[in-house]
């Protein structure tokens, strides 16, 4: 209870009890303007502080819708960031996937390019070398005739030594018989026919 209330509540007790002068009356009176005036004030602070307390609270609901807006458009930004996110995802693994067929596919065209340069290559050997291949039937076939004729000489030789006396045709008819009994390797042949003939002599 503030002072002056307190003197006023006095002076009314006073006044009740019979104990009450001039001065006291007036001072009653004066009183009671001081609580008048202090009610006034007291009324006038406690409006600017309901005023007060009604602008702090628009404020704070300003400040609140503020902070739900905010919190809205970091929801919005944070899915499109999160819808951003995986759309790069799927465009790198979708150029990652095109990068690797296109390796794949240049790997390929590289070996058939190549497969085709060893083909073309080949070809251009196979055309050298059919000249030489050529040759080499050749003198495989010269080889042969060689060895052939060195056989009849063998043969003619182990005659005349065997049998004394034997003339070319006789050698060669001689030859020919032994060439379609068997015929493997001339010299070995011969060498068989000569021990045979020695045998028998």
């Amino acid at each position: 209870m503030g002072l002056v209330a307190g003197l006023v509540l006095l002076v009314e007790h006073s006044l009740r009890a019979g104990r009450v002068n001039g001065s006291n009356r007036e001072l009653l009176k004066e009183l009671e303007e001081q609580r008048t005036d202090i009610d006034a004030m007291a009324f006038g602070k406690l409006l600017l502080a309901k005023n007060a307390l009604k602008d702090v609270q628009k404020e704070l609901g300003e400040q609140k819708k503020a902070a739900e807006e905010a919190s809205g458009a970091y929801d919005a930004a944070s899915h499109k960031c999160e819808s951003m996110r995986a759309q790069v995802e799927a465009d790198q693994e979708r150029e990652l996937t095109d990068k690797i067929y296109d390796w794949k596919e240049t790997i390929f065209q590289e070996v058939r390019r190549r497969e085709e340069q060893l083909d073309d290559s080949k070809q251009d050997w196979e055309t050298q070398l059919k000249p030489q291949r050529e040759q080499i039937a050749q003198l495989k076939a010269l080889l042969q005739s060689h060895r052939i004729d060195l056989a009849k000489t063998e043969v003619s030789r182990v005659m005349h030594r065997v049998l004394g006396k034997a003339n070319e045709a006789e050698a060669a008819a001689f030859f020919r018989r032994i060439i379609d009994i068997t015929f493997t390797e001339p010299f070995t042949l011969t060498r068989a026919v000569a021990a045979r003939l020695n045998g028998r002599k």
